[in-house]
């Protein structure tokens, strides 16, 4: 498990915030060494991007086709939607990372308090 929360400075639409974080997420796994990646979104317009087989003319298209370059640095990609309630750990993120002036990443070393809403999502 790793996590990160990055702020942004710019004015996005909700999808293509939701990219940006998948993108971000594909960055953090390469970064760490991941070779099988799983990622959940509770986009689901997102997640159907990501698995189109053509470009995406979407707003938030620049973004996936940046994730189908980082993803191929990868042995295996899942990517999946989950419905929002299955998903506040992400949000507890992105709550702290609008309060941040730079980016914050954990390992291995993920805090508590991440761990805890985590584990209330898979519930």
């Amino acid at each position: 498990m790793g996590a990160v929360a990055k702020p942004v400075f710019a004015a996005l639409q909700v999808e293509e915030a939701e990219a940006l974080a998948l993108l971000e997420g594909f960055k953090f796994a390469q970064g760490v060494g991941a070779r099988k990646v799983e990622v959940e979104s509770d986009s689901l317009r997102v997640v159907g991007l990501f698995h189109s087989k053509s470009p995406p003319l979407a707003d938030a298209g620049v973004f996936i086709l940046d994730c189908w370059d980082v993803a191929k640095a990868f042995d295996s990609v899942s990517c999946s939607h989950i419905f929002r309630s299955a998903n506040q750990a992400a949000h507890s993120i992105a709550a702290v990372a609008v309060t941040l002036d730079y980016s914050q990443s954990w390992g291995s070393d993920v805090p508590d308090w991440i761990k805890t809403v985590a584990s209330a999502d898979l519930f």
